[in-house]
């Protein structure tokens, strides 16, 4: 009976221990999540103002009267396509809760692993036409 008690003993605090480790991994998801849509937004922030600029310069060329030159034309076909990857990315963003408490996150139908995975793909897309700004900004100087 003692050596029951003892894998009984055991196996609850292996039990616990998990519990606890989900828990707190859990709890990180969701702080990992919510600094990556911060960041998410500062990059938003930083690429408006520089998609504007680049709106401005196409709407300037093509209304410029003359024949456009290849790389004039290419240039307009891809500020139209970054600027329809920025539209789609802010129309499709999932913003986070006002908490992030993970009973009202996982009230949404959401598990803190799939916010995380959310706001992390969300990040890395901005940080891609982030990037693609940025080239087209110094290309078209």
């Amino acid at each position: 009976m003692t050596n029951y008690s003892s894998i009984l003993g055991s196996l609850l605090i292996a039990i616990i221990m998990v519990s606890c480790n989900t828990s707190s991994t859990k709890g990180g998801d969701l702080k990992e999540a919510n600094a990556m849509y911060e960041e998410a937004m500062k990059i938003e922030k930083r690429v408006t103002p520089l998609m504007e600029d680049l709106i401005q310069r196409r709407n300037s060329l093509s209304v410029q009267g003359r024949a456009l030159s290849d790389e004039e034309q290419a240039f307009i076909d891809q500020v139209y396509a970054i600027e329809d990857q920025f539209r789609t990315w802010k129309e499709n963003r999932v913003d986070m809760p006002d908490s992030n408490k993970e009973e009202e996150t996982t009230a949404s139908g959401r598990s803190p692993s799939q916010w995380l995975r959310i706001q992390k793909e969300s990040r890395d897309q901005i940080l891609g036409i982030e990037a693609e700004v940025t080239r087209l900004t110094s290309v078209s100087k």
